[in-house]
């Protein structure tokens, strides 16, 4: 079979360095190797981050109509089409086209955030209730934890017996060793200043803990618009000048090896790359359990903390504890945890062995007569 017989599409919406998208980004990189591999995007190409590969081909699609259009032109174009998304509104839409009139690609969806968002976090969340019916379109669906995969298992139909657990990945070179400050407790967090994150929640919490402790900071590192919110509640509770807003920075991970622990109190997450790296530096974490897959984690107690929700009065538990304990963890330990869970070999084997053996089945990819 030529190169020409068979294309790989990854659907981004945006093109970012971080989240879903560095990590199809990467995977879409290591398959330009050897495969045709072409990413359908709604960003201008002028503004594509220098870290997205020139490997693969890259077309822009400024409206929902040029996106059909484009997949149109390339189901015609290839005698088998494999079709990757990371993104729920994607994957709904994706799974309407090919019930509707692209029958024959073969569609990987996976879902990069926990759907108690879209269900209970949005205004839509009975349309997407009905949008997860059309996964029965999907040929494989990637989770990636457990808890992920169970709780979309009630809501996808149970004709869909390809449900996979494959957690996120990250190509890292991360050459750092958690040096904790020796006068003071800095405590560090990393992500988009956003509702997800539940800053609001944390700032809340610090705040108590201040009335405990005396030497305690908190730095966050992050842009977003919730920052002007986030800046008012620190004023409000008159804790400005402990409260450090480091803005977007290049490398956050240059500060969180030299915090005394990393905080992520996110609301919902999918599968926090910015808290496995903190592991991959050795520096303990305290984190939330409920909708973000830090239970995927065994023996989360050798690397930090668990709280269950992302509630003030949880939090505010949870930074007491780390506060008082922060002496019990050792960076090794969490270092070498940190390695076993996040093999990037493995994983990227993982994705490929599942989007090849898909994609191999040529009497599966048999073209329609009306095409």
């Amino acid at each position: 079979m030529t190169e020409n017989d068979h294309a790989i599409i990854f659907v981004f919406p945006r093109l970012v360095s971080g989240g879903a998208e560095g990590v199809l980004n990467l995977l879409a990189t290591k398959l330009a190797k050897e495969n045709n591999v072409i990413l359908l995007t709604t960003q201008r190409v002028q503004d594509i981050p220098l870290d997205f590969s020139a490997s693969y081909s890259i077309f822009q699609c400024s409206n929902l109509i040029q996106f059909f259009m484009q997949l149109k032109s390339l189901y015609k174009s290839y005698k088998k089409l494999t079709v990757i998304s990371s993104f729920t509104d994607i994957n709904i839409l994706l799974c309407l086209f090919k019930k509707i009139r692209f029958k024959n690609i073969r569609l990987i969806l996976r879902e990069a955030i926990h759907p108690f968002w879209h269900l209970n976090e949005t205004k839509l969340g009975l349309l997407y209730k009905l949008g997860y019916r059309l996964y029965s379109e999907a040929d494989e669906v990637i989770c990636l934890t457990d808890e992920m995969k169970e709780d979309l298992k009630k809501l996808i139909p149970p004709t869909v017996n390809s449900v996979h657990v494959i957690p996120n990945f990250f190509d890292t070179d991360l050459d750092l060793s958690w040096s904790p400050p020796k006068d003071e407790i800095i405590i560090t967090t990393v992500g988009r200043l956003c509702y997800q994150k539940g800053y609001d929640q944390l700032i809340k919490a610090f705040y108590r803990l201040t009335h405990q402790y005396e030497d305690v900071k908190l730095r966050m590192i992050g842009d977003g618009p919730e920052k002007r919110n986030l800046k008012n509640l620190t004023r409000g509770l008159g804790i400005e000048k402990s409260i450090i807003f480091e803005g977007w920075v290049e490398n956050p991970f240059e500060y969180v090896s030299k915090s005394s622990f990393y905080v992520m109190s996110s609301r919902y997450e999918g599968f926090s790359n910015a808290m496995f790296e903190t592991l991959y530096c050795g520096v303990p974490v305290l984190a939330t359990a409920q909708y973000t897959g830090a239970t995927q984690i065994n023996h989360f107690e050798e690397v930090g903390h668990l709280v269950s929700s992302c509630s003030e009065a949880d939090l505010s538990k949870g930074l007491a504890y780390m506060y008082e304990n922060i002496n019990e963890f050792k960076a090794e330990k969490i270092q070498n945890l940190a390695h076993e869970l996040i093999n990037l070999t493995r994983t990227i084997d993982q994705y490929m062995n599942l989007i090849l053996n898909l994609s191999n089945h040529s009497n599966d990819f048999k073209k329609d007569a009306k095409r």
